[in-house]
């Protein structure tokens, strides 16, 4: 079944779910430490990756609407940022489902990003202190403790 989706970020609407043919697509992610099962909804005009959980009103579905409720949206450079600090128990895109990885690689958002498998180096993990993105320094600051580096 499809719904509907409008992006926070560029306002681009329409059908979502897990097919490479629509402008939205959702498909599932990670599993929490909770349990809950994540679902990724990937914004193909713009990039934004929408971390969503299941719904508890299946009702959304009668109406077409998101039957998942997004627990966090990110811009696709801090995305990045979080695959290339690599938490383990933050969403990165080491753990994205490669049919979502696939539409980014072609829709190139992938084109001049540096090695995302490398661990960081101290200086990006500082420089990230003073991200704008209060999710992206509390990563840092986590990433930074795991070195038990003064």
């Amino acid at each position: 079944m499809t719904s509907r989706f409008k992006c926070r970020f560029c306002g681009a609407s329409g059908d979502s779910y897990c097919a490479s043919n629509v402008s939205l697509p959702h498909c599932s992610w990670y599993r929490d430490y909770k349990g809950l099962v994540h679902g990724c909804l990937y914004c193909r005009s713009c990039g934004a990756v929408y971390d969503t959980i299941g719904s508890i009103a299946p009702i959304k579905l009668l109406f077409g609407k998101m039957p998942s409720k997004i627990v966090a949206a990110y811009d696709f450079q801090t995305m990045m940022k979080l695959t290339i600090i690599g938490n383990p128990e933050t969403p990165s895109l080491h753990s994205m489902n490669p049919c979502i990885i696939y539409m980014m690689e072609e829709d190139g958002r992938f084109e001049g990003v540096e090695d995302i498998y490398s661990e960081p180096s101290l200086e990006l993990l500082q420089k990230y202190l003073a991200d704008d993105n209060p999710i992206v320094r509390q990563e840092a600051a986590l990433a930074l403790q795991r070195r038990n580096n003064p």
